[in-house]
């Protein structure tokens, strides 16, 4: 292999990199933007922080970190928010629960070749239940 036949290599193999990373990107930030509008349509009382903090889980090590807590504080906010209007609803922690131990089983030598499954199951099944709480849920008072 000459030094052509190696640059043109490198060049292929890098842009196939940024074309995984945009294409794993695009979901990321629709389902941030989704936790953020639907975090600030709940009332300040029940909200522990601002909606925009989720884009905090874009910083590397700690951005994993930050997400388990933020899920599970946003569906246990969800739960008040229900609470307080009366009515019954986990505001999916179960889902939250099952996203954070499936994601912590991912950062596990060779169980990570098996916990992305169900990790990949409960982030698209918490991401719709969330877009679900955002269409019912009434803007902030």
């Amino acid at each position: 292999m000459n030094d052509a036949q190696a640059a043109g290599m490198f060049a292929g193999m890098g842009l196939l990199f940024i074309g995984v990373l945009v294409v794993a990107l695009i979901p990321a930030i629709f389902y941030c933007l989704t936790l953020h509008r639907t975090m600030n349509k709940l009332s300040p009382a029940n909200r522990p922080f601002e909606g925009a903090l989720i884009w905090l889980s874009f910083i590397p090590v700690l951005g994993s970190v930050w997400h388990m807590v933020y899920v599970c504080l946003m569906s246990s906010a969800i739960k008040k928010e229900y609470a307080d209007a009366g009515q019954q609803d986990d505001g999916a922690m179960n889902l939250a629960i099952g996203m954070v131990a499936s994601s912590v089983a991912c950062m596990i030598p060779f169980l990570n070749l098996i916990a992305w499954i169900p990790a990949l199951v409960f982030w698209i099944m918490y991401w719709l239940r969330m877009a679900d709480y955002n269409k019912k849920l009434p803007v902030a008072r």
